[in-house]
């Protein structure tokens, strides 16, 4: 008996329970309810009147419905639904806080949430409880304003704090003392206006209705006027002040006085400027490296125009040796061997060190480099400095000019070596037919009939036509030399059978080699050979390398051999003289070189081999000498076979 009583008194004091528990439920102030999570969305289940008046509605109306159709936003289901997972993975209570705006007012309500396992169908269930905290919120947010306000007021910076749309409504100590204003004051919407600068009020405003809308720090620099009416900058820096869902509650703002640096700055400015500029109207280029590395940080605009290409980017005194530049020995610079480089690492002092490089476009030029180091205070290097110029055609221009100057002083000592061998030349001659003409008036005046006998007569006329001839071909050659420097020297092609050529050359010179040698000429011709060339010039070379024979061929036999060889006619002369020496083989050919030999020794002008070698040229041949000292001499003449031009008017100058 006394167990059933026992029984029913336990059983009588779960059921009165069950009733309180109902009772709280439906009478609780607090916010009390059964929900489902379903994927995106919350199910209510069971809430209490609390709950129903808070979405408007009665728990009938409540129950089966989700968050969403009652007007909860999915940002705010999403993060409720973040700690309903969160309570579930640690199967305990989880807490957290949630503001809510009604009627334009700020609520801030605890919530807590527990799992209490899975429905029937798979979705798990939680119950909540709401409490509405917003008294202690804003008491706990007073504090803290309190404890900025401490904070801010013991700082030697302005500082303000505002909403979180970006109004201003408190400033420390600081803001007071500098512009001279009231609390009072400044609770007015267009307080701050009258501090701002008129020149940058707007793009201040501008910006700032930009930055409020965003939840990130921002910082920007403007003048405010202080109570003495001057402008001073500062750097406004703001922080978001930010509730446990990252929701902005506040800003904290500070302004720092920065007119000395903005002076520095502007003054640094003004010398960067004015450095810019100077550099621009530089005429030369610069490049500026920093040290120790010699990363290249600078460049003026003149640098394309002297390199070819823009400031390869060098991060290092070795990637210098991109930049292509050749030492005399044909070696490439390497990073270490350009003046910027010895400036940063040693200190020197390179003055106009000329460089050969190859610019960006591919053309060789040559680069005058001076370099120099930058040094701190302290006497270290903290950077170097590099001028380049372009200075290729300046030096060409310097070499043509000391290749004229040579020219013209060799060019003039011809001169006086011309002016003197032809005076002797033109001399000799004249002086001879002078006396010839004497000789003849003295006989002619002794008026006796066996003076002027007819030997007598052939023999002076005949001495006075050697003379003439000889003068004739002095004023030729000198004609010659005349038509070459003007150009005016050309041949005219036509074809010409070289065989008869010889051979009538031959038969013309060989009564005066019997005379001088005691032998005939000597003509041995391989086969015959026709060509396009001018036969008069021909011969005009030909009988200039025979009459060189007859003077340095020490009165001994004269051969001509001529030859087919390959493409070429070739034709050889042959004498057993003098032979010239080997450093003279060249010179020989020029004008009034007479390779050491003296006026007084030999007669002529030096001028034969210069224009046989210009005739042989305009024929696109051929022409050198083989030669050893008191062992004769071979001038080689070698004349194209195939030439099909008939006729060419060649500027011998040019050739």
């Amino acid at each position: 008996m006394d167990e059933l009583l026992s029984f029913e008194r336990v059983h009588f004091s779960q059921a009165d329970a069950q009733k309180a528990m109902e009772s709280f439920f439906q009478d609780s102030p607090l916010m009390l309810g059964i929900v489902e999570l379903i994927p995106n969305d919350v199910v209510h289940l069971n809430d209490n009147p609390a709950s129903a008046k808070f979405f408007g509605t009665t728990q009938e109306g409540l129950r089966g419905k989700t968050a969403t159709s009652l007007g909860v936003s999915a940002e705010t289901v999403a993060y409720w639904s973040k700690h309903y997972r969160e309570s579930q993975r640690l199967n305990r209570p989880v807490k957290f806080r949630q503001l809510f705006t009604i009627e334009n007012q700020i609520h801030w309500y605890q919530v807590t949430v527990s799992f209490l396992g899975m429905s029937n169908e798979g979705r798990p269930r939680f119950s909540y409880l709401i409490e509405n905290i917003t008294t202690e919120v804003n008491e706990e947010t007073k504090k803290d304003e309190l404890q900025y306000q401490m904070l801010a007021n013991a700082m030697t910076q302005m500082a303000w704090i505002a909403d979180s749309k970006g109004s201003i409504f408190w400033f420390n100590k600081r803001w007071y003392d500098f512009t001279g204003s009231s609390p009072e004051e400044m609770k007015s919407p267009e307080a701050l206006k009258k501090f701002h600068h008129p020149e940058f009020y707007q793009s201040v405003r501008t910006f700032l209705d930009e930055a409020w809308k965003k939840d990130d720090s921002w910082e920007l620099t403007f003048p405010l006027k202080g109570k003495d009416g001057e402008y001073r900058w500062f750097l406004t820096r703001a922080v978001p002040i930010k509730d446990t869902r990252g929701n902005i509650v506040r800003w904290f703002g500070t302004n720092t006085d920065i007119t000395e640096q903005q002076k520095l700055i502007n003054e640094i400015e003004f010398q960067k400027s004015r450095f810019e500029t100077v550099m621009k109207q530089m005429p030369a280029a610069v490049i500026i490296g920093e040290a120790p590395s010699g990363k290249l940080i600078f460049a003026n605009d003149k640098m394309h125009e002297v390199w070819g290409h823009g400031m390869l980017p060098s991060e290092s005194i070795t990637e210098y040796g991109e930049w292509i530049a050749f030492h005399p020995d044909g070696s490439r610079y390497k990073g270490e061997d350009w003046p910027l480089a010895r400036s940063i690492k040693y200190g020197e002092i390179i003055n106009s060190e000329d460089t050969d490089v190859l610019r960006g476009d591919g053309k060789r030029a040559i680069i005058r480099l001076s370099s120099a180091p930058v040094r701190d205070r302290a006497g270290q290097i903290v950077a170097g400095v590099v001028i380049c110029q372009d200075v290729t055609e300046s030096i060409h221009t310097h070499k043509f000019l000391q290749e004229s100057e040579a020219r013209l002083r060799e060019a003039v000592v011809a001169r006086d070596e011309f002016l003197s061998i032809a005076s002797h030349e033109l001399k000799t001659p004249l002086t001879s037919l002078v006396l010839n003409g004497q000789m003849m008036k003295k006989q002619i005046l002794k008026d006796e009939k066996t003076a002027l006998t007819r030997e007598k007569v052939e023999k002076y006329v005949d001495h006075s036509n050697k003379q003439t001839a000889r003068l004739s071909r002095l004023i030729d050659d000198m004609l010659e030399i005349s038509r070459l420097r003007t150009g005016k020297l050309s041949v005219e092609k036509a074809p010409v059978n070289l065989t008869e050529l010889l051979i009538d050359l031959k038969q013309r010179f060989d009564e005066l080699f019997i005379d001088t040698c005691g032998e005939e000429l000597h003509l041995s011709i391989a086969e015959e050979m026709h060509g396009l060339w001018d036969r008069l010039r021909l011969e005009q070379t030909f009988t200039n390398l025979l009459t060189n024979a007859l003077k340095y061929g020490n009165s001994k036999p004269v051969s001509i051999h001529a030859e087919r060889v390959g493409d070429y006619a070739v034709i050889t002369f042959v004498d057993q003289g003098l032979g010239i020496k080997p450093e003279n083989t060249e010179k020989i050919f020029q004008r009034f070189e007479r390779a050491g030999i003296s006026a007084n020794d030999i007669s002529g002008l030096g001028l034969g081999l210069y224009i046989a070698k210009q005739i042989v040229l305009a024929h696109e041949g051929q022409i050198y000498v083989e030669s050893q000292i008191n062992e004769g001499s071979k001038f080689i003449v070698k004349l194209p076979l195939n030439e099909t031009t008939q006729s060419l008017g060649v500027d011998l100058q040019q050739k």
